[in-house]
């Protein structure tokens, strides 16, 4: 295996998050450099922020020498990379992760390192679009495991799912200490009507594109809580009901409450809304409510809190077997609070950030221990569950998953 000090990473999409986030947090990390820039247009334009440079500008800024306005032009043009980060607008992921998985399979051709990818979420805003990537990464890890060489890692940017008590939660459903998982209840609150109350923000409350079933709180932000939940659980949507709220100024959803059934036995009973007063990215910011119960067979796991305050909330444990169900703090002295989203505008990027340039460092490799919070499969079950939960507004019916 070889081992880099410094991944060679491109960045795909310069808007908005990543001028703010994905870029600083590159430049101050030690085990990044970035060596490419890929934007469609010469000067990214975003309603959330008038202020955006152009590409050559952060070119410039960045010390990148090359920039390019289509993947394929950063393919065609052979640029030594570990490792790519997508973060386009979210109905462009799965064309430019297939063209993406595409370039890993001629690498792997050619016995060459793996090409890791690190792309935001929602993985798409279209159900076949997400299988369709799904099914691309899937054939391309099978294709690895089949030539015996490491596949690289592909991951997509749930920051809540890489934090320590979202893995510990994991485990310990993984090891059966709630039995079998048969119900949820979950809520998920974000100060953000600023973004989908405006009418000029399009891009976040308009379809974008024909094949986008509606656009606003569901696929901004409710994406969070479904990738969290059925990474922890291991659950499968099956069928779901849901009634959706929406603004009469911009049309976006901004509340929903569904059921999501999870095979014969097991709901998930999920809602959320944009509609709490405040705003998350502003200084200083209020902070986004979670609570996540999950009731198994043997026992329930209980987590909440704001996730701009730890101290709002802990990982907590309880079993039937133990006298009155008393709750147990599984991290113990480790504990670190309430963490969800990781939007820490400082540092050196959040865990899932890290996670990628240390794989990306090491030939694709995952050191012992370390989890991919939200992989492929995590990402489809959410673009599923979404689906399903636009379709059931419109219909007012309970609606299968699409497989």
């Amino acid at each position: 295996m070889t081992q880099r000090s410094r991944a060679r990473i491109a960045v795909v999409g310069t808007g908005w998050w990543t001028q703010g986030w994905h870029l600083p947090h590159l430049r101050r990390n030690e085990h990044a450099e970035i060596v490419a820039l890929v934007n469609a247009d010469d000067h990214p334009q975003s309603s959330l922020d008038p202020n955006l440079v152009s590409l050559n500008e952060l070119a410039s800024a960045y010390d990148v020498d090359r920039t390019y306005h289509a993947v394929e032009e950063l393919v065609a043009d052979d640029v030594a990379l570990d490792g790519v980060l997508v973060a386009t607008p979210h109905a462009t992921h799965a064309q430019i992760g297939i063209a993406l998985v595409d370039e890993a399979h001629r690498r792997l051709d050619r016995g060459e390192a793996p090409l890791n990818l690190l792309i935001e979420k929602p993985m798409t805003t279209n159900v076949h679009q997400a299988l369709a990537l799904h099914d691309a990464v899937t054939r391309y890890q099978q294709h690895a495991d089949r030539a015996a060489q490491p596949a690289g890692v592909a991951m997509l940017n749930h920051t809540a799912n890489y934090r320590l008590p979202c893995v510990a939660a994991r485990r310990l459903v993984a090891e059966h200490k709630l039995g079998r998982v048969q119900h949820v209840e979950a809520h998920f609150a974000s100060p953000l009507m600023w973004i989908f109350g405006d009418p000029s923000n399009v891009g976040w409350n308009k379809p974008s594109g024909p094949d986008m079933l509606g656009n606003g709180f569901g696929w901004g932000q409710q994406s969070h809580l479904l990738a969290w939940i059925f990474f922890v659980t291991g659950l499968v949507p099956t069928e779901v009901y849901c009634r959706m709220q929406h603004s009469e100024v911009t049309g976006a959803d901004l509340s929903h409450s569904a059921t999501i059934r999870c095979g014969d036995d097991c709901a998930i009973s999920v809602s959320g809304t944009t509609l709490l007063p405040g705003n998350a990215h502003s200084t200083p910011a209020v902070g986004k409510r979670a609570a996540i119960d999950i009731y198994g067979t043997e026992g329930a796991l209980l987590y909440g809190g704001v996730d701009d305050d730890p101290s709002t909330g802990r990982l907590e444990l309880r079993r039937h077997d133990e006298r009155h169900g008393h709750p147990t703090y599984p991290l113990g002295d480790d504990d670190p609070g309430f963490l969800f989203e990781n939007l820490d505008s400082s540092g050196t990027g959040p865990e899932s950030m890290r996670l990628f340039l240390d794989a990306c460092c090491n030939d694709g490799q995952l050191r012992d221990g370390d989890v991919i919070g939200a992989d492929v499969a995590v990402g489809l079950s959410a673009i599923q569950a979404l689906d399903a939960m636009y379709r059931s507004h419109a219909s007012g019916r309970p609606e299968p998953i699409v497989w």
